[in-house]
């Protein structure tokens, strides 16, 4: 679904090879268009499959405020993670330190939601998760890295995915 006018779109998304096991993140914004803006990729080292989807949301939030975009929707395909930054109890959980720099993230004075979109909406992000395990530390992407943009095109589009 393409953003609403003037908002900057992110979808993010985790890729854990085992639980815990090697853990990247990445994440795309877009335009009101669904165009390639900037992407990130992340290699975490080992973690687990929530905790990697938690630190997506919090990274890809960090970067727009760093660009400054100031009109923000946040997807994941990661619904736990998604209401416990929302309205969860973090406080016995392993990324409650995570949790909340998220939630003060969403407190800065910009226009930013978030919400949970199906994995077959969050193709994109995924690429990109799964793409980063090959590289170390963070990258910053000014273009999308080979692959992707065919995802990208069937999203401008509106290509229809069968959930199955």
């Amino acid at each position: 679904m393409k953003p609403p006018q003037d908002f900057i779109k992110l979808n993010c998304d985790g890729s854990c090879y085992g639980n815990p096991g090697p853990t990247s993140i990445g994440g795309i914004f877009r335009n009101e268009q669904c165009g390639w803006v900037t992407g990130y990729a992340f290699d975490m080292g080992i973690a687990y499959s929530l905790d990697a989807k938690i630190c997506s949301i919090r990274l890809g939030l960090k970067i727009a405020w760093d660009i400054g975009f100031r009109h923000l929707w946040v997807e994941s395909d990661c619904e736990v993670a998604v209401n416990l930054i929302l309205l969860g109890d973090h406080s016995f959980h392993s990324s409650g330190h995570i949790i909340l720099d998220c939630r003060e993230y969403l407190l800065r004075n910009w226009n930013c939601r978030i919400s949970h979109v199906h994995r077959e909406g969050n193709k994109c992000a995924d690429f990109l998760a799964n793409w980063g395990h090959d590289y170390c530390g963070l990258t910053l992407l000014t273009s999308p890295p080979t692959g992707l943009g065919s995802l990208i095109l069937d999203d401008i589009v509106g290509l229809p995915v069968a959930r199955l």
